[in-house]
């Protein structure tokens, strides 16, 4: 991977982190109380500070923030290490960065408070949706762009026996 490349990926990842940490302050200090908030979108879409003390959708909250971090980390540096064939694929590096970012983002919450700040709430009539942040959008879209490229990758360059690249 060319030094361009790298430091497109190391800007993209601050960038991203730098916003998912801002907006979460940004709540943190505009509504101080867990549970308060604002609707946007009557009936659809409210910004509610929530706190997330588990994994996703808050499961695993018993685990321990200590626990949380050890497996959070050892994951993302396994994915890392699993999504390289993929990286010189249209799609491949920006994926990662996104996840990467999203992880961060994540991550630094759960050093610094114990918990993950949350507060894009989806709703439409009794069907809500997790509260969630930016991180989480970013991991989202990450892990969905590198789905679609390891697909085009394995039609594109096809290994034998059907094992991956």
């Amino acid at each position: 991977m060319n030094k361009r490349k790298i430091i497109w990926a190391v800007c993209a990842i601050l960038a991203l982190t730098a916003l998912d940490q801002i907006t979460k302050a940004m709540i943190i200090t505009r509504f101080v109380t867990i549970g308060k908030g604002i609707s946007i979108i009557p009936g659809f879409f409210d910004i509610t500070y929530q706190i997330n003390k588990g994994v996703a959708f808050s499961q695993g909250a018993t685990l321990g923030v200590p626990l949380i971090l050890l497996i959070n980390i050892v994951v993302l540096i396994a994915f890392c290490y699993l999504v390289r064939p993929y990286l010189a694929f249209r799609g491949g590096l920006s994926s990662l960065c996104l996840i990467i970012a999203g992880a961060i983002g994540n991550l630094i919450d759960r050093f610094r408070l114990g918990h993950v700040t949350d507060f894009l709430d989806f709703h439409l009539g009794s069907l809500h949706w997790p509260v969630f942040n930016i991180a989480d959008i970013a991991v989202v879209i990450g892990v969905l762009m590198l789905v679609i490229t390891i697909i085009t990758a394995e039609s594109k360059h096809p290994t034998p026996e059907g094992t991956s690249i």
